[in-house]
């Protein structure tokens, strides 16, 4: 047994490769530093991270999962 999928929970063959589907994301905005800020002209950027993602078999992995955003998250420069 290669892996277990986890969207159909079926056993994959040896040496079946997993897709890894994003499933979970969050939108971040990111502080700028001070000379990034006077260049870009504004104090934030945003950006997305992965909160999850399965192991899916092929067959799965042709249905691929729309990412949904859960919750937005701001991380403070650390000077």
């Amino acid at each position: 047994m290669s892996f277990r999928c986890q969207a159909c929970y079926q056993p994959q063959a040896t040496r079946t490769k997993p897709t890894l589907v994003v499933t979970k994301v969050r939108k971040v905005l990111y502080q700028l530093t001070k000379p990034a800020q006077k260049r870009l002209g504004r104090e934030f950027a945003e950006g997305r991270e992965i909160m999850k993602e399965i192991a899916v078999c092929p067959a799965c992995a042709e249905y691929r999962v729309v990412p949904m955003v859960m919750e937005t998250k701001e991380v403070p420069l650390h000077a």
